[in-house]
């Protein structure tokens, strides 16, 4: 009797989870795989039985964006009777892996069911030219610098370089000659019509250097061809954090004075030997001056300075070589000549190199 008693409430059970119309999907994901842009619109239909006991009716199908269509079956599906929902998805201007969702609501149970759709778009030549319009190999990038912007010494900074492999074959991607102040992290296998991102991370301690600190790395955009190589820019300004200081501090501090503020050689011959000249730096504060860097992009100049710890009232000399030959094709001569040092209220200072060239 017991036995009896339990079958039938299981029974009862299953039979009310039936009752009332009820939606069993043959499938709520589907993947489209990777398919080109060009190709336009992919479709794929999501079926559906009503295994309750009453009429089933879809009462409304929503996309999460515009680039997705649901349509869907209108008339009332009776017990036993299948539907559907066609689930149109448009790439254009979408490239790379996407997933939709698809919300559906029934009167029946369950009131609500999520569809997906996904895939992989594989770009098209004029999506990818707005989008990375630089081509390395299989890759398609954004740009061929990585900038981390202003450093604190002591500090460190991430930027992030992103990667569209366009073509239809899995790339594995690589990097050289990164200097021991930068490393990079991120999945280095890009599979057909995906993005990758990697971080750079910037670690100014492992560099000496103050100011603007730029150089180039290796892309290699797939270690299979290790022959197609792309060059990489690096720049970072590593600055110096006076926020800590005292005011008893500030007020001993050194201050720079850079005599002469400009150097005008008026005319100069643009195939005559190298010029050299010498620029004056002066303490007028408490503290010892620490000259951190002196430095120019100026092709043509070189310079460098006999001490980079000046005393108070003291004084270091900048000899400044400026070679005519490199300015072949040019009419004139502004070069800007950095000095970085500890001075908390001009840490970057400056002066200019001036000339007219001629024949």
């Amino acid at each position: 009797m017991k036995r009896f008693s339990l079958s039938f409430i299981l029974c009862l059970s299953v039979f009310s989870i039936f009752a009332g119309p009820h939606i069993k999907w043959d499938k709520t994901v589907h993947d489209f795989g990777a398919f080109d842009e060009n190709n336009g619109r992919v479709t794929c239909r999501m079926t559906f039985v009503n295994d309750g006991n009453k009429p089933l009716v879809i009462t409304a199908a929503r996309a999460t964006c515009g680039c997705t269509t649901p349509f869907y079956t209108k008339d009332q599906i009776l017990p036993g009777q299948s539907g559907y929902v066609t689930i149109s998805f448009n790439p254009i201007g979408r490239p790379g892996r996407f997933e939709k969702n698809i919300t559906v609501e029934t009167n029946g149970n369950p009131s609500k069911s999520t569809l997906t759709v996904k895939g992989v778009v594989i770009g098209s030549s004029n999506t990818m030219r707005s989008k990375f319009p630089v081509a390395a190999g299989p890759l398609r990038l954004r740009t061929t610098v990585i900038p981390f912007g202003e450093v604190e010494k002591g500090r460190t900074a991430t930027a992030y370089f992103d990667v569209y492999n366009s073509s239809r074959e899995t790339v594995s991607v690589g990097w050289e000659n990164l200097p021991n102040y930068i490393s990079v992290s991120g999945n280095r296998v890009v599979a057909p019509g995906e993005y990758a991102s990697f971080a750079f991370t910037f670690a100014s301690d492992f560099t000496s250097l103050y100011g603007i600190v730029d150089g180039n790395i290796t892309l290699i955009p797939d270690m299979l061809s290790p022959g197609n190589r792309t060059n990489i820019s690096t720049v970072a300004v590593v600055t110096e954090n006076f926020d800590k200081m005292t005011v008893a501090q500030r007020q001993k501090a050194p201050v720079i004075g850079i005599i002469p503020e400009n150097i005008d050689l008026k005319t100069v011959n643009h195939y005559s030997a190298p010029i050299l000249e010498s620029v004056t730096v002066k303490n007028f504060g408490i503290n010892p001056l620490k000259i951190r860097r002196v430095y120019t992009s100026d092709p043509g100049i070189t310079v460098k300075i006999n001490k980079t710890e000046i005393k108070k009232g003291k004084t270091a000399q900048i000899e400044v070589a400026i070679n005519p030959m490199a300015y072949s094709g040019k009419t004139s001569i502004n070069a800007k000549i950095i000095v970085i040092s500890n001075d908390p209220e001009n840490p970057t200072a400056s002066f200019r190199i001036l000339a007219e060239l001629r024949n």
